[in-house]
């Protein structure tokens, strides 16, 4: 079966792409310090690129975080909080943090792919009852780079402080 994507959809999935390159110095006593603090990505979706230093965990649904292996050439995707939005919580955005090392430098490249800021994210799920849509999914996508920027997130997926800020206006 051949699918294909119109514009608005196609728009929202991949209207913008930003590369990052993260450089994470070796680290003497890696348990003082966190090379990234757990979060999740704003993104649709995250591309990402990386040596062969470790350092990257998430986290499981049961609260524990597992290191995520490395192999040769591999890529890691995670799916982002925009994804999880618009697919009303059927992809779940991933939480992930990295952890110093202490015997390499660390190099990442993420690849976040994007809704343009101007697009809204809505429900692919036309069919989705009125009183099960959550009310963040009227959010412009340009808010929520914002919101997962302020360090009130404490961790906290942008997904869920969206949610917190949907019932305060």
């Amino acid at each position: 079966m051949e699918t294909s994507l119109n514009s608005t959809k196609e728009s929202l999935l991949l209207g913008s792409k930003r590369i990052n390159l993260n450089y994470y110095p070796i680290c003497p006593d890696p348990e003082l310090t966190v090379g990234v603090g757990r979060h999740s990505d704003v993104s649709t979706l995250t591309v990402l690129l990386q040596r062969d230093i470790g350092g990257l965990y998430v986290r499981r649904d049961n609260d524990s975080w597992i290191h995520v292996p490395l192999a040769n050439g591999s890529i890691v995707i995670n799916v982002g909080d925009a994804l999880q939005i618009m697919s009303n919580g059927r992809y779940m955005s991933i939480e992930h943090c990295v952890i110093a090392n202490g015997s390499d430098n660390r190099i990442s490249v993420p690849i976040f792919i994007n809704p343009r800021p101007s697009d809204k994210i809505f429900l692919f799920l036309k069919h989705c009852p009125a009183e099960r849509r959550p009310c963040i999914m009227k959010f412009c996508t340009g808010i929520m780079p914002s919101i997962s920027s302020e360090k009130h997130l404490m961790g906290r997926k942008t997904t869920d402080v969206a949610k917190i800020w949907c019932h305060l206006f």
